[in-house]
């Protein structure tokens, strides 16, 4: 696993987990949860080969998160946004959505032995 967070007004942050088989990583995201927090449900069709998102809380109950996992064959890419502030909005869902999508497409492209090209459309 290996992640990166990136902090100002709002805080983003990346990782990868990667498994040793798809078999194992779809084990373990059907494994991993959300909480019982009071989330809004993410939709996000189309987003790798399973997905999930949530806005409101994130894992570790702080308020103000869009938090979105997602699995592309033996990866789990998770993207998350967090604001100390004040709650999520519909820009901060957008962004996380964007770079979500981008982050997967890269990760589908290095598993087929391409070049990732994939960018956001921000």
């Amino acid at each position: 696993m290996a992640g990166v967070r990136y902090t100002g007004p709002a805080s983003l942050s990346f990782a990868v987990s990667s498994h040793s088989s798809t078999a194992e990583a779809k084990e373990d995201f059907e494994a991993h949860g959300f909480g019982k927090a009071p989330n809004i449900q993410l939709d996000m069709p189309g987003i790798g080969d399973q997905r999930v998102g949530t806005r409101g809380f994130s894992l570790n109950q702080v308020p103000g998160s869009v938090i979105t996992l997602v699995r592309v064959g033996s990866l789990e890419l998770t993207v998350q946004e967090f604001r100390s502030s004040s709650p999520a909005g519909d820009d901060d869902v957008a962004t996380v959505l964007a770079v979500t999508r981008m982050f997967a497409e890269r990760a589908r492209q290095a598993q087929n032995g391409q070049l990732p090209t994939a960018r956001t459309q921000l």
